[in-house]
């Protein structure tokens, strides 16, 4: 919902007043940076809160490359695999420090293993299955029982639920939504491979 209303309003009017026709995978590596600045806040606990906050717009960048790919015609495969890669190192790079502000450094490194894990299975089942991968538009659950599903795994609602985290100064927070959201991700790829065996 932040990224259908607030977001994505904001990412075309940048491109419309500002003519950013620039390479969608220099604005990629800027982005790659930016959550690098953010992480940096956050690991020197002084202006851990500012870096968190700064992160929530970490989605205005990560949709400005896509958007000027789409409008400008400079999509690539590349500049898809470059994004996501991007998206992955740039929430992994957070939850490192963020396990560092907490003090659950060891904690946070099994729930990274865990991610990464996750996403290699996932993109296996993609690979095997040749599945295109599309994006949920949550408009399309509102009326299901998975809106709320929908609504708990969403980038923007990663990065609130992040914040959310430090003002109640809980790392566990943090952690176990992790948790329980990559749970969720590897339950729904374990459900379509045993739908998958059982059409075939």
């Amino acid at each position: 919902l932040i990224e259908h209303y607030i977001y994505r309003p904001i990412v075309y009017l940048l491109i419309k007043y500002f003519k950013l026709n620039i390479n969608p995978n220099i604005r990629t590596f800027l982005s790659l940076l930016y959550v690098i600045f953010c992480s940096i806040l956050i690991i020197s606990k002084k202006f851990a809160v500012v870096g968190v906050v700064l992160y929530l717009f970490f989605s205005i960048l990560d949709l400005l490359d896509g958007a000027i790919a789409r409008i400008y015609n400079r999509k690539s495969k590349f500049g898809a695999f470059f994004d996501g890669l991007v998206d992955l190192v740039g929430e992994i790079l957070i939850l490192l420090c963020v396990g560092h502000y907490f003090g659950k450094f060891n904690y946070f490194i099994y729930l990274i293993a865990f991610i990464i894990f996750v996403h290699y299975f996932s993109i296996r089942i993609k690979w095997i299955y040749n599945i295109k991968e599309r994006q949920l538009n949550i408009f399309d659950y509102i009326k299901s029982p998975l809106f709320l599903v929908v609504l708990f795994t969403r980038n923007d609602t990663r990065k609130v639920l992040l914040l959310i985290g430090f003002l109640l100064n809980s790392g566990g927070f943090i952690f176990y939504y992790f948790l329980i959201l990559y749970s969720i991700a590897l339950i729904g790829n374990l459900k379509f491979i045993i739908n998958g065996e059982k059409n075939e």
